[in-house]
């Protein structure tokens, strides 16, 4: 976020650690803005609590 406020370029990606096999999963999203940060959020949300996506207890 202050990186933002000082106009710095962020780019901020939604992955997922796997603790069983130490592999990160993509999810994605991404933001480049405050402003979509929200929605990468939710659609992260979505992608890790769907049972066809089997992030959860795999």
């Amino acid at each position: 976020q202050n990186a933002w406020e000082r106009g710095q370029e962020v780019e901020i990606h939604g992955v997922v650690y796997g603790i069983a096999d130490g592999k990160l999963e993509y999810l994605g999203v991404r933001s480049c803005s405050r402003d979509s940060v929200d929605a990468s959020y939710k659609k992260a949300m979505e992608t890790i609590l769907n049972p066809e996506q089997k992030l959860l207890c795999r």
